[in-house]
């Protein structure tokens, strides 16, 4: 994304756009499903699309999407606090990208996991369940 949107490089002399076409051309598995070079193009210009619609109206949620909300994208808290985009496989790399590109400064998440260590400081000084210390984690996150 970033070789598109902050350097303006095609799509297609991108490096994640070579590499997907050599796995297709290999017959392997590029990660996507993507059977031939026009899925691929498809792909990229799909991306386009959402990069458009986000620039002009700002991040969508799934459910807005009509899609699945399990769909959001995922991160994970690591021991300093950090927010860390979740692996590929959880999805919205792409999506995480445009909207860090763009200045978007909140997006909705599913938390899938937070470093036990983050965790215990939180519930030592909230004593309350743990649905009440996440909250009072994003709380923080967000001022």
């Amino acid at each position: 994304m970033y070789e598109i949107y902050v350097h303006g490089k095609p799509y297609t002399e991108c490096e994640e756009y070579h590499l997907k076409k050599e796995l297709i051309v290999s017959g392997l598995d590029n990660g996507r499903g993507f059977r031939n070079m026009k899925d691929l193009n498809d792909y990229y210009l799909f991306l386009d699309k959402i990069y458009t619609d986000m620039k002009a109206n700002g991040y969508k949620t799934q459910q807005e999407l009509g899609n699945n909300t399990e769909d959001e994208i995922g991160v994970f808290i690591s021991t300093s606090g950090d927010v860390i985009k979740a692996e590929d496989n959880m999805g919205g790399s792409h999506r995480f990208a445009m909207a860090r590109i763009l200045g978007i400064k909140y997006i909705p998440v599913i938390i899938e996991g937070i470093h036990n260590s983050v965790f215990s400081e939180y519930s030592k000084n909230y004593i309350s369940n743990p649905r009440s210390i996440v909250k009072k984690f994003i709380k923080k996150l967000e001022d």
